[in-house]
């Protein structure tokens, strides 16, 4: 079995569909680094800024409580440092989030200086790996089996006192330590170039990620070199068994995901802005007539008998707001994920969405934002209710809307900046997620279909007829 695995990779090494493969996917990995590297900068600033201007802003309001409780703050996450694995289409979602102490107003997208119209894929991890790094497997392991046989060495290696599992398991594992071979490297070349522009941190967390990227990465394309042997055990002609490779490549890498999307946006209705405009109206008409007339009105009293009821008002108007926001929103994260999930019968559909998951990009960071904010504005909220608690000379009466409170309701008084919740504490400086999740449903199901693939190719070459 050895000199058959050893045989296995020079052929590998050696052939020209290898190599022109290798020196492409050397090179996608290679611009990777450099294209990531000035990215993650330029991110990195615009996160600083965003930031400094946020704590400058806050720091003006920290001398009255009612004017910091009404501060619109742009909740800006850091950039995740894995980005270069899935960017997950991070360019066309929202990044920031607009809020202040009593309601969430929705989010906004902030560019960068650099932004260009996308016109190819991302150049990362999940572009190598689902695309190039798996054609390469199928063009690898396609002749694998009946090229052998056209070439009649297969009926000389069966002639010697060698088993179909030995021949099986040499040819399976000489063609993954081929590819395996040229996506370390590759990954190497990647991070070294990380290393010397300065580019995403290589911390333990970020090395723990990359790990799981790659262990995933290599039972994809363990997958990939099962599904040609399996082929090429069935066919009698390496053109054959290429074209069929070719055709199963491309539904699982694109028409299933496609797939995906359209049977999620069927089953999981997003309502339109009109919809959502006009369930907002509605629910504030139903807010409004759940209280006395006299709750709009102010005379400049916090005291006045009719304030407990505009409280009210306000804070039904605050929550009908993010309720039907978060409905919409989430309808959005809910039909994403439902359409990664059903991506899931492909295996480039399963490393998305694992390598999404490891980068918090896509859907994943989306999520997190949306999640934050929720969390962010609460814990504000609840500071400005413990402060104004302190004040004895207020109705304690915490309300208020976007630009928008009454004098006197509750505190005024000054509060020290270093004591003002901040929104960047709910993330790490990475941009990941301070308790990672690490993909293990992802893993199982690739080594389950490793498993059921293997068992498929070893069965098609043990009743193939090398003649």
């Amino acid at each position: 079995m050895l000199t058959i695995t050893k045989r296995q990779i020079l052929d590998s090494l050696l052939d020209a569909k290898f190599i022109f493969m290798a020196l492409l996917i050397l090179l996608a990995f290679a611009s990777n680094g450099v294209i990531f590297s000035a990215q993650y900068s330029q991110l990195k600033e615009d996160y600083r800024v965003s930031e400094a201007e946020n704590s400058n802003l806050m720091r003006g309001r920290c001398d009255n409580l009612q004017r910091l409780a009404i501060m619109e703050q742009r909740i800006l996450p850091p950039p995740s440092a894995l980005a270069f694995i899935a960017e997950g289409n991070s360019d066309t979602l929202p990044n920031v989030s607009l809020l202040n102490a009593f309601n969430r107003y929705g989010y906004e997208f902030q560019h960068r200086s650099d932004d260009r119209i996308p016109v190819l894929p991302s150049l990362d991890w999940n572009f190598i790996v689902g695309i190039l790094l798996t054609l390469l497997a199928i063009l690898v392991s396609y002749n694998a089996v009946c090229g052998e046989r056209r070439d009649g060495t297969l009926r000389l290696v069966l002639a010697h006192p060698v088993s179909r599992l030995k021949l099986f398991l040499g040819k399976y594992i000489g063609l993954l330590l081929a590819i395996t071979i040229c996506f370390l490297v590759g990954v190497a070349l990647n991070l070294v170039i990380f290393v010397l522009l300065d580019g995403p941190p290589l911390d333990g967390t970020t090395i723990q990620q990359i790990g799981w990227a790659v262990l995933l990465s290599i039972c994809t394309l363990s997958l990939f070199v099962l599904a040609g042997l399996t082929v090429s055990s069935m066919t009698q002609r390496p053109a054959v068994s290429l074209v069929v490779l070719l055709v199963f490549w491309i539904i699982v890498a694109f028409a299933l995901p496609g797939l995906g999307r359209l049977i999620a946006e069927q089953v999981v209705e997003v309502p339109t802005q009109a919809e959502v405009q006009a369930e907002t109206a509605e629910r504030l008409q139903q807010a409004e007539d759940s209280v006395p007339n006299y709750a709009n009105f102010w005379n400049g009293d916090p005291f006045a008998q009719n304030i407990p009821y505009r409280a009210e008002l306000w804070t039904s108007r605050n929550e009908v707001i993010m309720a039907v926001n978060d409905s919409y929103f989430e309808a959005q994260i809910n039909q994403a994920s439902l359409a990664k999930l059903l991506a899931f019968i492909s295996p480039q559909g399963i490393i998305a969405d694992s390598f999404q998951n490891l980068s918090s990009t896509g859907v994943y960071g989306f999520r997190r934002l949306h999640e934050n904010a929720k969390r962010y504005r609460s814990i504000l909220n609840r500071f400005l209710v413990t402060r104004d608690a302190a004040d004895s000379g207020t109705p304690h009466l915490v309300y208020g809307g976007r630009g928008f409170f009454d004098p006197g309701t509750f505190s005024q008084k000054p509060v020290s900046y270093s004591a003002v919740p901040r929104a960047a504490s709910l993330w790490s400086e990475t941009g990941l997620p301070v308790e990672t999740e690490m993909p293990l449903i992802h893993l199982i199901i690739l080594l389950a279909a490793n498993l059921n693939m293997a068992m498929i190719a070893f069965i098609a070459l043990a009743r193939y007829d090398p003649r």
